[in-house]
């Protein structure tokens, strides 16, 4: 454990114990609450390095709570009944800042939810076992014209939708370049028809992928929080999902995961294009000089 954890963890115990005594006369109900959420603020500073992939989920419900904190010291500053408990309020607010400016920056920065990638299996191999809904062979496919294989983070992702959206406006020019487009999913083949269908008047090739097998052996990547939950995430998020019309569905595998696209030749993957966040989109300037 590194010091300053300790130090954020000893600091946080003794926050809750203050403030557990400052506003037990003016609200014990309150108080209560304060008190908790930095007793759970501080196990979570003295046991944040052990977290690993599967506690994403606790590590953000644990951001949700600091984020919340300031919300109850505006009700503690509405109900402050004089100058000097209103100076304790905005007190506690510049700490409570501080604090989810250093977890925050934290989580953009940190990439600890990947640990899933290490002893994935060889990628040649997969590409032989893997089938398409059609029944073909990736590797196959590939030694007759060049596969475009374009991976979807779920469908119920509004950029995954708009992509799909996009890729289907432009299937015309893929088919001039000479690519054989397949899409990988995390879904089941027949929801994987389904959704396709709203998009292309004809079947479309793609393979799924619940596992995330495939996904592993490309190399891509889950997103961290800059990445999935990021500013210009929302921003896209509103453009793509409200204006463009794409909305939003029920997630369907991992939400995490990040998407990508590459090109396959004579078994060989001759293009690669990882997304470095969820809102990325697909683009077709890169494959043309390929």
């Amino acid at each position: 454990m590194k010091v300053h954890q300790l130090i954020l963890s000893f600091i946080q115990f003794f926050l809750a114990v203050i403030f557990f005594a400052f506003f037990r006369q003016l609200d014990q109900g309150m108080s209560i609450i304060i008190a908790f959420v930095y007793l759970g603020l501080s196990l979570f500073y003295f046991f944040l390095p052990k977290f690993n992939e599967t506690s994403w989920s606790m590590l953000i419900f644990s951001l949700g709570v600091s984020l919340t904190v300031p919300l109850i010291y505006a009700f503690q500053f509405g109900t402050a009944s004089n100058e000097l408990e209103k100076l304790g309020v905005i007190i506690l607010n510049i700490v409570s800042s501080v604090e989810i400016y250093l977890l925050m920056n934290f989580f953009y920065r940190r990439d600890f939810i990947n640990s899933d990638l290490d002893g994935i299996e060889d990628l040649t191999q997969i590409l032989k076992k893997t089938r398409t809904n059609q029944g073909d062979s990736i590797l196959a496919m590939s030694r007759t014209k060049p596969v475009l294989l374009v991976f979807i983070r779920h469908f119920g992702c509004t950029f995954c939708r708009e992509n799909v959206a996009e890729i289907s406006s432009i299937e015309k020019q893929i088919n001039q370049l000479g690519h054989s487009l397949v899409f990988v999913h995390m879904s089941d083949p027949s929801f994987g028809d389904e959704f396709f269908a709203r998009y292309f008047d004809h079947p479309v090739v793609h393979i799924a992928d619940p596992s995330r097998r495939i996904f592993k052996a490309f190399g891509l990547r889950r997103g961290n929080l800059r990445q999935v939950f990021g500013p210009m995430t929302w921003i896209r998020g509103l453009w793509a999902g409200l204006i463009k019309g794409h909305g939003l569905g029920e997630v369907e595998g991992d939400s995490l995961q990040l998407g990508g696209y590459f090109l396959i030749k004579d078994e060989q993957v001759v293009f690669k294009h990882y997304y470095q966040a969820a809102s990325e989109k697909f683009s077709l300037k890169d494959l043309v000089v390929i």
